[in-house]
């Protein structure tokens, strides 16, 4: 093994590509994916990997290529979701990653971890999960996580957290979403006046905001 070891680091292409395929250890396999100077030395290192935990260990530093290869390899969801969090690519081998997962529970992990989260709103079909998904995302900023946030509470189809939404935020740039959700809700009387209320005031807001981008834009 030594002998292997310490060939998989030559120079010569031919001697290290011999040394991987002698080479069964997928600690050493992994470390060949890292530090081996020959791309085809590392990405046959990366096709002998089939331990979960050495697959997603390697993923943390892989390109897109190699990034294919741990795929390739990995035998559930599980696997594809750890090498997938584990990886800061966002390039299209991880997006071929992530609609390969079909899991609901893993969708909600990848989603609550930052990552497509409207695609995973989008995806989930389980109320609970949507709803777990809206809850998480109520209280953080940015347009993303609003948009994907309201998504999973319309089709969570729990109105306390469409209501949530309706009612969270008072950007103008969330208009659309939010006023689908107040469409929703108008019809049930216990939501209906606040929403009411909140609704003109909104719009007074936008008629305001128009007008003053008209004033600026023809002074």
């Amino acid at each position: 093994m030594g002998i292997f070891e310490s060939a998989w680091k030559s120079s010569d292409v031919s001697r290290a590509m011999e040394s991987v395929e002698k080479t069964s250890n997928e600690k050493v396999l992994c470390r060949i994916c890292s530090e081996s100077p020959h791309a085809q030395v590392r990405l046959a290192a990366a096709s002998k990997l089939t331990s979960p935990q050495w697959l997603i260990k390697c993923a943390s530093e892989a390109d897109d290529e190699m990034l294919g290869v741990l795929a390739s390899r990995a035998k559930d969801d599980a696997t594809l979701c750890g090498i997938l969090l584990a990886s800061s690519s966002s390039g299209q081998t991880a997006e071929r990653i992530y609609e390969k997962i079909t899991d609901e529970d893993l969708l909600l992990k990848i989603a609550l971890s930052g990552r497509y989260r409207i695609r995973t709103a989008r995806r989930l079909e389980d109320p609970a999960k949507l709803a777990a998904l809206a809850e998480e995302l109520i209280d953080r900023g940015g347009n993303t996580a609003f948009t994907a946030g309201s998504l999973a509470a319309q089709k969570s189809g729990q109105d306390h957290l469409i209501y949530k939404y309706a009612m969270r935020s008072s950007d103008l740039s969330q208009w659309n979403q939010r006023k689908a959700a107040f469409t929703r809700l108008m019809n049930t009387p216990v939501y209906n006046a606040d929403l009411s209320r909140h609704l003109r005031a909104l719009e007074i807001d936008a008629a305001r905001e128009n007008m003053a981008r008209a004033v600026k834009e023809n002074a």
